[in-house]
Protein backbone atom coordinates (compact mmCIF):
# COMPACT_ATOMS: atom_id res chain seq x y z
CA UNK A 1 0.00 0.00 0.00
CA UNK A 2 3.13 2.25 0.11
CA UNK A 3 4.35 1.51 -2.94
CA UNK A 4 8.09 -0.13 -1.24
CA UNK A 5 7.07 -3.11 -2.63
CA UNK A 6 5.98 -5.26 -5.55
CA UNK A 7 5.29 -9.11 -4.70
CA UNK A 8 5.01 -11.39 -7.59
CA UNK A 9 3.41 -15.19 -7.76
CA UNK A 10 5.11 -17.78 -9.52
CA UNK A 11 3.97 -20.74 -11.52
CA UNK A 12 5.16 -23.39 -8.41
CA UNK A 13 3.06 -21.96 -5.60
CA UNK A 14 5.65 -19.80 -4.32
CA UNK A 15 5.20 -15.98 -3.66
CA UNK A 16 8.39 -13.62 -3.69
CA UNK A 17 8.56 -10.01 -2.54
CA UNK A 18 10.96 -7.00 -4.21
CA UNK A 19 12.03 -4.43 -3.15
CA UNK A 20 10.70 -1.74 -5.72
CA UNK A 21 13.42 0.77 -5.62
CA UNK A 22 16.31 -1.51 -6.10
CA UNK A 23 15.05 -4.95 -7.12
CA UNK A 24 16.43 -6.66 -4.32
CA UNK A 25 14.26 -10.12 -3.40
CA UNK A 26 13.43 -9.11 0.68
CA UNK A 27 10.83 -12.10 1.63
CA UNK A 28 10.15 -15.51 0.34
CA UNK A 29 7.06 -17.55 0.98
CA UNK A 30 7.11 -21.04 -0.04
CA UNK A 31 4.14 -23.19 -1.37
CA UNK A 32 3.99 -26.08 0.76
CA UNK A 33 0.36 -28.10 -0.30
CA UNK A 34 1.53 -31.42 -1.06
CA UNK A 35 0.14 -31.03 -4.97
CA UNK A 36 2.37 -27.60 -6.38
CA UNK A 37 0.16 -25.76 -8.29
CA UNK A 38 0.57 -21.60 -9.67
CA UNK A 39 -0.87 -18.92 -7.11
CA UNK A 40 -2.69 -16.61 -9.90
CA UNK A 41 -3.41 -13.18 -8.05
CA UNK A 42 -2.11 -10.96 -5.34
CA UNK A 43 -3.47 -7.79 -3.70
CA UNK A 44 -2.01 -6.05 -0.61
CA UNK A 45 -4.95 -5.30 2.25
CA UNK A 46 -5.21 -1.82 2.28
CA UNK A 47 -4.10 -0.05 5.36
CA UNK A 48 -6.55 0.95 7.18
CA UNK A 49 -7.38 3.06 10.74
CA UNK A 50 -9.25 -0.69 11.12
CA UNK A 51 -5.99 -2.80 10.61
CA UNK A 52 -4.46 -3.82 13.61
CA UNK A 53 -1.87 -6.49 11.59
CA UNK A 54 -0.14 -4.41 9.20
CA UNK A 55 1.82 -5.97 5.73
CA UNK A 56 -0.86 -8.37 5.12
CA UNK A 57 -0.81 -10.16 1.48
CA UNK A 58 -3.38 -12.41 0.11
CA UNK A 59 -2.94 -14.77 -2.70
CA UNK A 60 -5.32 -17.48 -4.50
CA UNK A 61 -4.38 -20.61 -6.11
CA UNK A 62 -5.15 -22.52 -8.77
CA UNK A 63 -5.94 -25.55 -6.16
CA UNK A 64 -9.17 -23.49 -4.55
CA UNK A 65 -6.86 -21.83 -1.39
CA UNK A 66 -7.06 -18.14 -0.57
CA UNK A 67 -4.35 -17.40 2.02
CA UNK A 68 -3.70 -14.25 4.04
CA UNK A 69 0.23 -14.32 4.53
CA UNK A 70 2.04 -12.18 6.77
CA UNK A 71 4.72 -10.48 4.49
CA UNK A 72 7.83 -9.36 7.07
CA UNK A 73 7.43 -12.94 8.88
CA UNK A 74 6.83 -14.88 6.06
CA UNK A 75 3.99 -16.65 7.73
CA UNK A 76 0.53 -17.90 6.81
CA UNK A 77 -2.08 -16.06 9.13
CA UNK A 78 -5.31 -18.07 7.55
CA UNK A 79 -6.70 -20.24 4.62
CA UNK A 80 -10.07 -20.63 3.39
CA UNK A 81 -10.86 -23.46 0.64
CA UNK A 82 -13.06 -23.13 -2.25
CA UNK A 83 -12.30 -26.93 -3.56
CA UNK A 84 -13.15 -28.33 -6.12
CA UNK A 85 -13.24 -24.32 -7.81
CA UNK A 86 -9.63 -23.00 -9.27
CA UNK A 87 -9.39 -19.32 -7.77
CA UNK A 88 -7.85 -16.89 -10.32
CA UNK A 89 -8.67 -13.43 -9.36
CA UNK A 90 -9.27 -11.28 -6.42
CA UNK A 91 -9.16 -8.15 -4.88
CA UNK A 92 -9.65 -6.11 -2.04
CA UNK A 93 -12.01 -2.92 -1.63
CA UNK A 94 -10.02 -0.11 -0.84
CA UNK A 95 -11.22 0.30 2.79
CA UNK A 96 -9.97 -3.44 3.21
CA UNK A 97 -13.40 -4.72 4.99
CA UNK A 98 -13.91 -6.89 2.14
CA UNK A 99 -12.70 -8.74 -0.42
CA UNK A 100 -13.78 -11.22 -3.82
CA UNK A 101 -12.46 -14.24 -5.26
CA UNK A 102 -13.41 -15.85 -8.58
CA UNK A 103 -11.98 -18.47 -10.36
CA UNK A 104 -13.37 -21.56 -12.66
CA UNK A 105 -16.94 -22.16 -11.31
CA UNK A 106 -17.87 -19.02 -12.93
CA UNK A 107 -18.98 -17.10 -9.56
CA UNK A 108 -17.88 -13.65 -7.55
CA UNK A 109 -17.69 -14.73 -3.71
CA UNK A 110 -17.71 -11.89 -1.54
CA UNK A 111 -15.85 -12.03 1.91
CA UNK A 112 -16.00 -10.26 5.26
CA UNK A 113 -12.10 -9.15 5.97
CA UNK A 114 -12.49 -9.52 9.35
CA UNK A 115 -14.33 -12.85 10.20
CA UNK A 116 -13.04 -14.27 6.99
CA UNK A 117 -17.01 -15.32 6.26
CA UNK A 118 -18.15 -16.20 3.09
CA UNK A 119 -21.18 -12.92 2.93
CA UNK A 120 -22.50 -13.67 -0.57
CA UNK A 121 -21.93 -15.23 -3.95
CA UNK A 122 -22.80 -13.06 -7.59
CA UNK A 123 -23.76 -15.44 -10.30
CA UNK A 124 -26.68 -14.14 -12.31
CA UNK A 125 -28.55 -16.40 -14.06
CA UNK A 126 -30.60 -17.90 -16.92
CA UNK A 127 -34.16 -16.03 -16.80
CA UNK A 128 -32.63 -13.36 -15.68
CA UNK A 129 -32.16 -10.01 -16.77
CA UNK A 130 -28.81 -10.55 -16.75
CA UNK A 131 -27.18 -13.62 -16.66
CA UNK A 132 -23.73 -13.22 -15.37
CA UNK A 133 -20.50 -15.17 -16.51
CA UNK A 134 -20.35 -18.28 -18.32
CA UNK A 135 -17.17 -19.00 -18.14
CA UNK A 136 -14.28 -18.66 -16.25
CA UNK A 137 -13.46 -15.70 -14.84
CA UNK A 138 -9.61 -14.57 -14.69
CA UNK A 139 -9.77 -10.58 -13.32
CA UNK A 140 -11.69 -8.51 -10.57
CA UNK A 141 -11.34 -5.08 -9.73
CA UNK A 142 -13.40 -3.10 -7.20
CA UNK A 143 -14.45 0.85 -7.81
CA UNK A 144 -12.07 3.47 -5.77
CA UNK A 145 -14.95 5.70 -5.80
CA UNK A 146 -18.50 3.57 -5.17
CA UNK A 147 -17.91 0.85 -2.09
CA UNK A 148 -20.51 -0.83 -4.27
CA UNK A 149 -19.13 -1.45 -7.22
CA UNK A 150 -17.15 -4.40 -8.93
CA UNK A 151 -15.84 -5.46 -12.41
CA UNK A 152 -15.55 -8.61 -13.36
CA UNK A 153 -14.49 -10.50 -16.50
CA UNK A 154 -12.66 -13.60 -18.31
CA UNK A 155 -13.09 -16.15 -21.17
CA UNK A 156 -16.61 -15.05 -21.92
CA UNK A 157 -15.74 -12.26 -23.46
CA UNK A 158 -17.87 -9.82 -21.18
CA UNK A 159 -16.86 -7.10 -18.59
CA UNK A 160 -19.68 -7.63 -15.59
CA UNK A 161 -20.31 -4.74 -13.73
CA UNK A 162 -22.02 -5.64 -10.01
CA UNK A 163 -23.60 -3.80 -7.43
CA UNK A 164 -22.40 -6.04 -4.18
CA UNK A 165 -25.75 -5.29 -2.67
CA UNK A 166 -27.52 -7.52 -5.76
CA UNK A 167 -26.69 -11.12 -6.95
CA UNK A 168 -26.91 -9.94 -10.51
CA UNK A 169 -24.66 -7.57 -12.47
CA UNK A 170 -26.08 -4.31 -13.23
CA UNK A 171 -24.66 -4.15 -16.37
CA UNK A 172 -22.30 -6.30 -18.98
CA UNK A 173 -19.85 -5.22 -21.80
CA UNK A 174 -19.32 -7.53 -24.21
CA UNK A 175 -15.50 -7.41 -26.16
CA UNK A 176 -12.79 -8.21 -24.26
CA UNK A 177 -11.72 -11.36 -23.71
CA UNK A 178 -9.63 -11.54 -20.75
CA UNK A 179 -6.91 -14.36 -19.46
CA UNK A 180 -5.38 -12.64 -16.89
CA UNK A 181 -5.51 -9.69 -14.55
CA UNK A 182 -5.99 -7.22 -17.26
CA UNK A 183 -9.19 -5.05 -15.84
CA UNK A 184 -9.03 -1.56 -13.98
CA UNK A 185 -11.58 1.43 -13.30
CA UNK A 186 -10.12 5.04 -13.62
CA UNK A 187 -12.94 7.60 -12.86
CA UNK A 188 -15.98 6.55 -15.42
CA UNK A 189 -13.87 4.83 -17.65
CA UNK A 190 -12.80 0.77 -17.65
CA UNK A 191 -9.14 -0.47 -19.25
CA UNK A 192 -8.85 -3.52 -19.80
CA UNK A 193 -6.39 -5.96 -21.75
CA UNK A 194 -7.55 -8.66 -24.29
CA UNK A 195 -6.19 -11.98 -26.07
CA UNK A 196 -6.01 -11.18 -29.60
CA UNK A 197 -3.20 -10.24 -32.12
CA UNK A 198 -4.19 -6.69 -32.22
CA UNK A 199 -6.25 -4.23 -30.33
CA UNK A 200 -5.17 -5.89 -27.25
CA UNK A 201 -5.73 -2.41 -24.48
CA UNK A 202 -9.49 -1.67 -24.64
CA UNK A 203 -10.67 1.49 -23.11
CA UNK A 204 -15.21 1.16 -22.64
CA UNK A 205 -16.79 4.17 -21.11
CA UNK A 206 -18.19 2.58 -17.87
CA UNK A 207 -21.68 4.52 -18.71
CA UNK A 208 -21.61 2.75 -22.48
CA UNK A 209 -21.24 -0.39 -24.10
CA UNK A 210 -19.08 -0.05 -27.20
CA UNK A 211 -14.91 0.13 -26.78
CA UNK A 212 -14.73 4.37 -27.17
CA UNK A 213 -10.66 3.54 -27.80
CA UNK A 214 -8.49 0.63 -28.43
CA UNK A 215 -4.64 0.30 -28.39
CA UNK A 216 -2.35 -1.88 -30.14
CA UNK A 217 0.46 -4.09 -28.24
CA UNK A 218 3.06 -1.54 -27.25
CA UNK A 219 7.07 -1.48 -27.14
CA UNK A 220 9.19 -1.77 -25.19
CA UNK A 221 7.68 -2.61 -21.93
CA UNK A 222 8.42 -0.37 -18.98
CA UNK A 223 6.33 0.99 -16.21
CA UNK A 224 6.68 4.41 -15.78
CA UNK A 225 7.18 6.49 -13.25
CA UNK A 226 3.89 8.42 -11.25
CA UNK A 227 3.78 10.91 -8.46
CA UNK A 228 1.82 8.52 -5.91
CA UNK A 229 3.97 5.23 -7.17
CA UNK A 230 8.02 4.49 -7.44
CA UNK A 231 9.33 3.31 -10.08
CA UNK A 232 10.14 -0.40 -10.40
CA UNK A 233 13.55 -0.02 -11.08
CA UNK A 234 15.30 -0.63 -14.51
CA UNK A 235 16.31 -3.94 -13.62
CA UNK A 236 12.97 -5.20 -12.82
CA UNK A 237 12.31 -4.33 -16.98
CA UNK A 238 12.45 -6.67 -19.90
CA UNK A 239 11.88 -5.04 -23.37
CA UNK A 240 10.26 -7.75 -25.88
CA UNK A 241 10.89 -7.32 -29.91
CA UNK A 242 7.72 -7.94 -30.68
CA UNK A 243 3.90 -7.01 -29.42
CA UNK A 244 2.51 -9.83 -27.44
CA UNK A 245 -1.22 -10.81 -25.97
CA UNK A 246 -1.89 -8.36 -23.38
CA UNK A 247 -2.49 -11.14 -20.00
CA UNK A 248 -1.84 -8.76 -17.38
CA UNK A 249 -1.97 -5.26 -16.94
CA UNK A 250 -2.05 -2.66 -13.65
CA UNK A 251 -3.26 0.81 -14.37
CA UNK A 252 -1.10 2.92 -11.84
CA UNK A 253 -1.11 6.18 -13.75
CA UNK A 254 -4.00 8.73 -15.35
CA UNK A 255 -5.36 8.19 -18.70
CA UNK A 256 -3.73 10.90 -20.30
CA UNK A 257 -0.80 8.58 -20.17
CA UNK A 258 -2.36 5.83 -22.02
CA UNK A 259 -0.32 6.45 -24.76
CA UNK A 260 2.10 5.48 -23.62
CA UNK A 261 1.45 3.11 -20.91
CA UNK A 262 3.24 -0.36 -21.05
CA UNK A 263 3.49 -3.76 -18.97
CA UNK A 264 5.91 -4.62 -16.25
CA UNK A 265 8.00 -7.91 -16.37
CA UNK A 266 10.46 -9.13 -14.46
CA UNK A 267 13.62 -10.45 -15.82
CA UNK A 268 14.12 -13.22 -12.69
CA UNK A 269 11.05 -14.75 -13.40
CA UNK A 270 11.18 -15.89 -9.81
CA UNK A 271 13.98 -18.31 -9.67
CA UNK A 272 12.93 -20.23 -12.97
CA UNK A 273 8.65 -20.19 -11.99
CA UNK A 274 6.96 -18.19 -14.45
CA UNK A 275 5.29 -15.51 -12.65
CA UNK A 276 1.26 -15.42 -13.22
CA UNK A 277 0.37 -12.32 -10.87
CA UNK A 278 2.26 -8.70 -9.79
CA UNK A 279 1.03 -6.56 -6.73
CA UNK A 280 2.44 -2.94 -6.11
CA UNK A 281 1.62 -2.25 -2.14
Amino acid sequence: PDGQFIAGACGNGDIKVYQASSGRLVYHMPFTHPTASPTCCLRFRPNTATSKTKNVLLAVNSNGEVKHWHMTSMKCLHTLSEEPNQVYALDYRPDGLKFATSGQDFKVRLYDEATKSLQSTLTGGYGRTKSGHSNRVFSLKFSLEDENLLLSAGWDNTIQIWDIRTDVPVRSIFGPHITGDSVDLYGNFIVSGSWRPERQLQVPARTSYPCTQSRRALRPLACHRTKTRSSLGHRLMQQHSRPIPLLSLSILIPLSFLSTLSIPSLIPCFSAARSLSLSLS
